[in-house]
């Protein structure tokens, strides 16, 4: 049974981009509060609305960021500069990447390796 099989024709490699949840948010993040620049534990954080959603601010990559949740709740419905607070880093929708780079070798299969690298 083979391990690997190569397709030598193909019309195109889709791309995908992450789908827009917390944990995707936290990722981008690099679990830090966008704040403080405090690395967090994933139930230490929550996401935030740069701009609130009562300010009309919408659930985007470019207005969620990963925030200490106690941070998050100080700036409660208001912009970061009303708050005293400063963004670390603007948040951006992260680059779409071919689906082949979303495929792992959990199992360590060497024959595999000349493909993932």
């Amino acid at each position: 049974m083979p391990t690997v099989i190569v397709a030598v024709n193909y019309a195109k490699v889709p791309k995908k981009r992450p789908k827009l949840c917390a944990r995707a948010i936290r990722e981008r993040d690099g679990n830090r509060c966008q704040y403080t620049g405090r690395v967090l534990h994933p139930d230490e954080g929550s996401l935030d609305h740069v701009v609130p959603r009562s300010r009309g601010g919408k659930d985007a990559w470019e207005n969620l960021v990963w925030s200490a949740k106690e941070v998050n709740q100080r700036k409660a419905n208001r912009l970061p500069h009303e708050a005293g607070l400063k963004l670390l880093s603007v948040p951006r929708a992260p680059k779409e990447l071919p689906v082949s780079a979303l495929i792992r070798n959990p199992g360590e299969n060497g024959d595999w390796k000349l493909f993932l690298t």
